[in-house]
C-alpha cells in the first residue's frame, strides 16, 4: 500500500512540472521503484491533458499539361540541331523546368528551358532523340515526349514557319522560334515574305514584314542586315513565311495565288448611307 502511494507521487510530481499537460513524445515512460508494478502503480492514476486532431487536406484533381517535342529537318553549320518542346493546357501560375535527354551528341545551351541546341557533329548520319521531361506540376502527371530525327548534312534554303493572322502574344512565340534558329545558323539569312489577302488594303502586308523584323532586332538582338522582307502580293487569306537561307543557297520566291484584285476594302458602316443616298440621287 505504502509503495503504491509513494509511485502516485512521484507520477503526480511529473505531471505538476510538465503543467498538468500530458505530451506524447519518444521518452520513455518515468520510472517506479524496484519491485513495484508498474501496472499497478497506474491503474487509480487520472491522466489529464489536452489533444487536437488536425484533418489531413483531400488532394483536389488537378488536369495535367501536354507536351510534344518538334524536331529539325537538318544539321545546322557546326553539327548543331534544334528541338523544341511545345507546351499546351499548362497551369499559368507554373513555372516549369525541361529536363531534356539525347541519345547522341552534347547539349550545347537550353538545358531546363523549352529549346535546346545539340551539337550532333560527333555522329553524322546517325539519328538522334531528344526526350524532355516537363517538372513542376503533380506527380501523377507524366509529362514526356520525344522526337528522333535522322538530319542530312546538306545546306538548302527551308522554310522555318507559315502563318496567318494571329494574337500578339502568339505572333512573338513564333518569332521566338525564329530567332534561336537564326541565332544556331549565324551565317545564314532569314527572309519574311508576307502576303496580303484578298480584302487587305494596300501597303498592309509590307508593314505586317516590317513589324516582324523590328521585333527580332530590338526584342530578340538579331543583325538587322540578317533579315530580309519582301511583300509577296497577294494570295486569299494574309499569310507570312519565314525561311532560313544558308550562304551560297538561293533565296525564295514569292509565290501569290492572287495577281489582281478588284475587290476593295471594305467601306466604312458609317459611309453606306450617304453613298446610297448619292446614288439614287
Amino acid at each position: 500500500m505504502n509503495l503504491t502511494k509513494g509511485a502516485l507521487a512521484v507520477v503526480f510530481a511529473l505531471l505538476s512540472a510538465a503543467g498538468a499537460q500530458t505530451r506524447v513524445q519518444d521518452d520513455p515512460p518515468p520510472s517506479v521503484e524496484r519491485g513495484v508494478n508498474p501496472g499497478a502503480a497506474f491503474a487509480n492514476a487520472t491522466v489529464v491533458g489536452s489533444f487536437s486532431v488536425r484533418s489531413l487536406p483531400i488532394p483536389t484533381p488537378t488536369s495535367c499539361p501536354h507536351v510534344d517535342v518538334d524536331c529539325p529537318d537538318r544539321v545546322r553549320p557546326g553539327g548543331r540541331l534544334t528541338f523544341v518542346a511545345d507546351l499546351s493546357g499548362a497551369d499559368p501560375n507554373v513555372t516549369p523546368t525541361f529536363k531534356w535527354k539525347v541519345s547522341v551528341g552534347t547539349i550545347t545551351s537550353g538545358q531546363g528551358t523549352s529549346a535546346i541546341t545539340v551539337n550532333a557533329s560527333e555522329a553524322p548520319g546517325r539519328s538522334v532523340t531528344a526526350t524532355v521531361e516537363v517538372i513542376g506540376y503533380e506527380r501523377s502527371c507524366a509529362i514526356l515526349d520525344s522526337c528522333t530525327t535522322i538530319p542530312g548534312d546538306r545546306a538548302t534554303t527551308r522554310k522555318v514557319d507559315e502563318y496567318g493572322n494571329l494574337r500578339y502574344s502568339m505572333e512573338k512565340s513564333r518569332l521566338d522560334v525564329l530567332a534561336i534558329e537564326l541565332n544556331n545558323d549565324p551565317m545564314a539569312q532569314g527572309y519574311f515574305i508576307c502576303y496580303g489577302g484578298r480584302r487587305t488594303r494596300p501597303g498592309e502586308a509590307g508593314r505586317r514584314c516590317e513589324d516582324a523584323k523590328s521585333y527580332l532586332v530590338s526584342d530578340r538582338g538579331v543583325d538587322p542586315t540578317r533579315v530580309v522582307t519582301i511583300d509577296g502580293g497577294y494570295r486569299e487569306v494574309p499569310t507570312v513565311e519565314f525561311w532560313i537561307v544558308p550562304p551560297g543557297t538561293e533565296p525564295p520566291k514569292p509565290t501569290p495565288t492572287i495577281f489582281t484584285t478588284k475587290s476593295k476594302p471594305p467601306t466604312p458602316a458609317h459611309r453606306l448611307g450617304r453613298q446610297r443616298l448619292l446614288a439614287l440621287a
